[in-house]
């Protein structure tokens, strides 16, 4: 993308909402453990009882992982998405 200075260009970040179809959900998600969410905390993870503060994840998989590098694995953990539009749970 030209800048208009010179001949020097700019490469600009494309916003992650651009060019979505109309009426496709958009989700993150976060990490609900039986002992609370995981939520960043001072450059690792903690938890939380509190929804509102978990961590959030673009996708699934980066999700699943996360929860499995802190020894919860499949059955000890649920990834919730949540609705990038509405900010809360998504319907499932």
């Amino acid at each position: 993308m030209k800048t208009g200075h010179g001949s020097a260009s700019c490469v600009m970040p494309v916003s992650r909402f651009h060019h979505v179809p109309k009426g496709v959900a958009m989700h993150e998600y976060i990490i609900k453990t039986p002992d609370g969410y995981l939520y960043p905390f001072a450059g690792d993870l903690s938890l939380t009882d509190d929804e509102t503060q978990a961590g959030r994840f673009s996708s699934v998989e980066e999700a699943r992982e996360t929860a499995e590098s802190r020894g919860y694995y499949d059955g000890g953990f649920e990834i919730i998405p949540i609705d990038l539009h509405a900010s809360k749970p998504a319907q499932h």
